[in-house]
């Protein structure tokens, strides 16, 4: 069960968990029975988890779904009721409530026949006359009726009933338990035969006559909006992402190979890796469309020899974001000396390369190449990673203005005329801090990238 509430409007509803980010409820708890506009998200809170509302588990809603064929109609005694009165609510953070089943067409017609019992069950008014909605939940029992009986009732009260996708109950024979406002959106519940299973065969539309329980309540049929749930849900499913076993590994290359399912949203797949599980560096990133599966692989090439490596596979979409499990590889050693040749005359030698030397030499590299960009920087990294005894690989991180910016510089010394030299290479992406890291929408977030030499 779900409590939905909108402070905005000014109204509360009732309403069940269809998968960990989604709650079914009514069409008119999320969309004007005027104008059929939905309401904006921002005025919801969602409460999961718990009977008494008020301890359960709050959730913002990002997306307001009225069904497609929710349509305000204006029936023949001037009240306005609703024709596919349902609708869906994405929560900003998913739940870890139990999901209710719907019912499908034709598995479930069965429970649709009148004479079925069930259950009603919401945070609606307990009396009609008495404007106070309880805060916990409460639930009663009723019956199933033929769709005469409903198309019959709601014609002589001037009311609206479609038999494709309404249904309605009552409390025969004692009429005691029904439905009222605050229930709007909640479930009506069967099982099927031989089951305890709940299965969810219609949600609460409207009542008659100011709730009296003497007549029937009616309800939108879940299986006749069923396919459009799951097409949501589907829609709204996360990436996976399974590291699989690097090949082709060398004294300085390997590659790197994994598999992805991106979901219903356009995906990022790139490995993460390095020599602790920490990792450090990542692959160059690889878009997948939505709702595929890829096998992506990546070359990593100027590995140290004889050196054990880290990775995995990260795919990451506006609906989430997955991590391959760690896998590791070693290089191959390096190759055994020759036989010494015979002396033969000094040869001018490259000089060694220091610690030191190589943080000032990627500094010098970093602000050759980024000017403004790094002489106002703030450093979050400048690691530095012997390769060799005059080459070093740096990792960097720092920020300027908007933009956090990370990346690679490899420096070295090498011979030009017979003098030592120092050289290097960076390859460096930024991106808008505000987008990447609080739009929740990362995926459009534009990476940029810049590669070459000072």
């Amino acid at each position: 069960m779900a409590f939905v509430e909108n402070t905005s409007v000014g109204f509360r509803c009732s309403g069940t968990v269809v998968a960990p980010d989604l709650v079914l409820t009514a069409g008119h708890c999320a969309a004007s029975e005027t104008t059929g506009v939905a309401y904006g998200p921002s005025g919801y809170t969602v409460y999961t988890g718990n009977v008494d509302w008020q301890l359960g588990t709050a959730s913002a809603v990002s997306q307001v779904i009225p069904y497609p064929g929710f349509t305000p109609v204006t029936t023949p005694n001037g009240s306005t009721l609703d024709d596919g009165d349902a609708a869906l609510l994405v929560l900003s953070t998913p739940t870890s409530a139990p999901v209710i089943q719907l019912a499908s067409n034709p598995t479930d017609l069965a429970l649709l026949d009148s004479g079925t019992g069930a259950l009603i069950a919401g945070w609606g008014l307990t009396d009609p006359s008495v404007n106070l909605e309880p805060t916990v939940l409460q639930y009663g029992e009723t019956v199933v009726q033929s769709p005469s009986y409903c198309e019959q009732e709601a014609s002589t009260s001037g009311n609206f009933f479609d038999s494709s996708d309404q249904l309605c109950a009552i409390d025969t024979p004692s009429y005691a338990d029904g439905v009222c406002n605050g229930d709007s959106g909640g479930p009506l519940i069967a099982a099927q035969p031989g089951s305890d299973t709940p299965i969810e065969i219609g949600l609460t539309s409207y009542t008659m006559n100011s709730c009296d329980t003497a007549l029937p309540q009616y309800f939108t049929r879940a299986d006749a909006i069923d396919g459009w749930v799951q097409q949501w849900i589907a829609a709204l499913q996360p990436p996976t992402a399974t590291t699989n076993a690097e090949s082709s590994v060398g004294q300085s290359t390997a590659v790197l190979s994994g598999a992805a399912t991106t979901g219903g949203a356009a995906a990022t797949l790139y490995y993460q890796w390095g020599t602790s599980t920490a990792y450090g560096y990542t692959t160059p990133a690889q878009e997948a469309a939505s709702s595929t599966s890829t096998q992506p692989q990546a070359d990593l090439s100027g590995l140290a020899p004889g050196t054990t490596y880290h990775f995995r596979l990260v795919a990451t979409s506006a609906d989430g974001t997955a991590y391959g499990a760690d896998e590791s590889f070693t290089t191959a050693p390096a190759p055994v000396a020759a036989p010494l040749a015979p002396p033969a005359p000094p040869a001018p030698r490259v000089q060694a390369m220091t610690l030191a030397d190589a943080r000032s030499e990627a500094r010098q590299t970093l602000h050759g190449a980024f000017h403004r960009a790094w002489a106002q920087h703030h450093v979050q990294e400048l690691k530095c990673r012997r390769v060799s005894g005059v080459k070093f690989q740096c990792a960097v991180a720092w920020w300027h203005g908007r933009n956090d910016y990370y990346g690679n510089v490899a420096v070295w010394n090498e011979l030009v005329s017979g003098t030592t030299e120092w050289t290097d290479h960076y390859a460096i992406r930024w991106v808008n801090n505000h987008c990447y890291f609080d739009s929740g929408r990362r995926a459009r977030c534009k990476i940029h990238r810049h590669a070459g030499t000072f």
